[in-house]
């Protein structure tokens, strides 16, 4: 019998204290500790735990608690009732699975791609360039200019990054705004591309990552991490960057 009771997921002391209870009778928790060898303080809490489960119940005699078995079937009913939380998690946990491994790529550096939503996920790229405190190449957007939220989050880790000591360098699009306030940052370098050579997506190349972010109409973003990925956008950058498209050199300031 001691076997079943383990299987349904009952430990040691709660087969103890419920078997005791169905051979010995209505028992206090001070009953419980003497037949079981438990200390007081244990038993009581067992016995709470066993009448949570709908196993054993709890009442009062001579004002004082008493415990004593339910009926057994109400063990099959506990079973039921936690192979249903089981199906219900399995359920919940299979739904979260997309998000979870998403997550696992980004954070361990583990090979793969992740398909993020909106300005809020986004965000979680930036946490992770401060986290990876490597270098940062970005092909910015025509469209990027256009995203309040956005703009919020790409000046708010600039400065986090420019902190954190992080270097980047940025091929913009000659219409892009130039901001006039804020600190110098000398750690962000950014050239201008010639009119004609638009970006309608935006590409943030850092460590062994890729990051590439469409703003025109909805914020999505195709994260992949690969070293070799990142190599050849990284060498496709540095070769614009050092052409005459690059145009001139900008330190820009930490608000860009």
């Amino acid at each position: 019998m001691e076997k079943v009771l383990s299987d349904i997921g009952l430990n040691k002391n709660e087969i103890d204290v419920y078997l005791g209870l169905l051979y010995e009778g209505e028992m206090t928790p001070s009953h419980v500790a003497d037949h079981t060898g438990l200390s007081r303080t244990n038993s009581y809490a067992i016995l709470k735990g066993l009448a949570k489960k709908e196993i054993i119940e709890e009442f009062e005699k001579k004002k004082k608690l008493h415990y004593r078995v339910l009926h057994p079937q109400t063990l099959i009913e506990m079973v039921k009732a936690k192979r249903e939380r089981q199906e219900n998690a399995y359920k919940n946990l299979s739904l979260m699975m997309p998000k979870l491994i998403d997550d696992f790529e980004i954070v361990s550096g583990v090979p793969g791609a992740s398909y993020l939503k909106g300005v809020n996920e986004l965000e979680r790229v930036y946490k992770d360039i401060s986290q990876a405190r490597k270098d940062v190449y970005v092909f910015s957007s025509k469209y990027s200019q256009d995203k309040k939220e956005a703009i919020a989050l790409m000046r708010k880790y600039i400065k986090e990054q420019a902190k954190l000591g992080i270097k980047a360098k940025v091929l913009m699009p000659q219409n892009s705004k130039k901001s006039e306030t804020g600190k110098k940052n000398n750690l962000v370098e950014v050239k201008y591309l010639p009119a004609s050579f638009l970006l309608f997506s935006q590409i943030i190349v850092y460590g062994d990552a890729i990051a590439i972010t469409s703003f025109k109409t909805n914020v999505v973003t195709t994260w992949i991490g690969d070293k070799d990925m990142a190599q050849t956008f990284r060498t496709i950058f540095m070769t614009l960057w050092d052409s005459d498209i690059g145009g001139k050199l900008y330190k820009t300031v930490a608000r860009v």
